[in-house]
């Protein structure tokens, strides 16, 4: 007999980390299996060929309170047994516990826009009270009926879905990392002579301590400019400096260090022009982790002075006025 669950993936502290739910949900559809407590609401009862929804019950841009995929039990939850690295977080390992239980997903269908909750309540009827029905999701896994999942993914119709691409055959860690750095391979300027000479884009950020001995040969003693982007894709940092690589390790530490998840390189071919580009970019897109916003030689000198040709100009019509009353 299939049964129907609601997983549940909030925010979480794993090896002295917080973690965003969005973070974690998507690592574990790229590993193509689901981490379970051993004190987890109906474990017992999860058996191979069950249909589960994902919901994030965290704030997020993109994923708000929301039913965010689906998928099929591949087997019956196992115990871990002993602990053992299961993913990889902003660059960590993290380590299931001994008393872990793990169940593989297939069928996986990951939703590019979201199920807000609150758009479903009237159609979920395990909700008694649906003005606290965040109370009827602790726990972690929640069962529900056939006609509930039906409805779910009924309103899903109209989203764009796509499946994880690794999910088939999952390599190791480090092989997967390597694909996302190929994914993201350098773009250089044919033109000589330009400020702008070489420029990559959205690396992920475990490349940078997997492959940290490749990147150090790249970009040390490289100047540039650097982009840090959160786990959305949305610009979150940037910076400048003569020492590309030094500066990113240094991020990985500082009070930006739980804040992005990818990183973009941007190589000059004249340092000496950094500092206004970096202004003109800050004033331009404001970016959240960015405290000085900069500001450039006769700023607003332009306006300042249509301001002022505008209050001449207004003094003399008023002039003109007067003359004619």
């Amino acid at each position: 007999m299939v049964n129907y669950w609601i997983f549940v993936c909030t925010n979480t502290k794993l090896g002295g980390t917080r973690y965003r739910a969005v973070e974690i949900y998507r690592d574990r559809m790229q590993q193509g299996n689901w981490i379970l407590n051993k004190n987890t609401p109906n474990l017992k009862w999860l058996s191979k060929g069950d249909r589960v929804l994902f919901y994030l019950g965290s704030q997020n841009k993109q994923y708000n309170h929301s039913f965010v995929g689906s998928a099929r039990l591949a087997n019956d939850p196992r115990p871990v047994g002993k602990r053992k690295p299961y993913s990889l977080l902003r660059g960590k390992k993290i380590y299931t516990s001994r008393e872990s239980y793990i169940v593989k997903l297939d069928k996986i269908m990951l939703w590019r826009e979201g199920i807000p909750i609150e758009s479903v309540l009237k159609k979920l009827d395990f909700i008694e009270n649906k003005k606290k029905w965040g109370l009827y999701l602790i726990g972690g896994v929640r069962k529900i009926s056939s006609k509930e999942y039906k409805k779910v993914l009924a309103k899903a119709k109209s989203v764009r879905k796509y499946q994880p691409k690794s999910i088939k055959k999952m390599p190791d860690i480090e092989l997967r990392a390597l694909k996302r750095l190929s994914d993201h391979s350098k773009r250089k300027i044919a033109s000589k002579g330009r400020l702008l000479i070489e420029c990559s884009e959205g690396i992920p950020r475990e490349c940078f301590s997997i492959f940290a001995d490749h990147i150090k040969e790249k970009i040390e003693g490289k100047a540039g400019i650097y982009a840090l982007y959160d786990s959305d894709g949305e610009l979150y940092y940037v910076g400048l400096t003569n020492t590309l690589n030094a500066r990113l390790k240094q991020h990985l530490i500082d009070r930006h260090k739980d804040e992005w998840d990818s990183f973009s390189l941007f190589f000059v071919s004249d340092p000496k022009y950094l500092r206004d580009l970096e202004k003109i970019i800050l004033l331009i897109s404001s970016p959240p982790g960015n405290k000085t916003k900069g500001k450039l030689p006769h700023h607003n000198a332009f306006r300042k002075e249509l301001e002022k040709f505008t209050k001449y100009e207004m003094k003399r019509l008023e002039e003109i006025k007067k003359a004619f009353s």
